[in-house]
């Protein structure tokens, strides 16, 4: 899956068996996002993107514990 790296300014590819997904609760609703992490130019990016409940829902990834 594709992510943008904002610390490197660059998209960043993330291996499907890396990915992991979490619902966020805040003011505003819950929100719904997958993450993973790559290594670009040697370092490590942490990297996430919020989706949509569907996305989230039909996302293969396993729920990432506290």
């Amino acid at each position: 899956m594709e992510f943008y790296s904002f610390r490197h300014r660059n998209r960043v590819d993330v291996s499907e068996s890396n990915l992991k997904k979490r619902t966020y609760d805040g003011n505003g609703g819950k929100r719904y996002a997958i993450f993973g992490a790559a290594v670009v130019d040697g370092l490590e990016a942490k990297v996430s993107k919020f989706v949509s409940k569907d996305t989230y829902d039909k996302s293969p990834y396993p729920e990432a514990t506290a």
